[in-house]
């Protein structure tokens, strides 16, 4: 199963909001989020992490974390989030 087929566009959006970037993401930065999205799930992590956990990600990890985490996977269109 695809992640993308397994997020819906709210969950993605309440995702954004729990993560407070709804405020500094642009659209663009949403269809590069969709991107990465269809990444992680080209790398087939949704076997490794269940939808729950990814929805729980934001409880565990502060902001700055989320971030770090994502530039370690490479993910570097988020740097002008954290620049903002």
């Amino acid at each position: 199963m695809r992640l993308l087929d397994v997020l819906e566009l709210q969950d993605i959006l309440e995702l954004l909001d729990v993560l407070e970037l709804l405020d500094i993401i642009e659209l663009q930065d949403i269809q590069e989020l969709l991107d990465i999205l269809e990444l992680l799930d080209i790398l087939e992590l949704q076997d490794i992490l269940e939808l729950p956990d990814v929805l729980e990600l934001p409880d565990v990890l502060e902001l700055p974390d989320v971030l770090e985490l994502l530039d370690v996977l490479g993910m570097k269109c988020f740097n002008s989030v954290r620049e903002r």
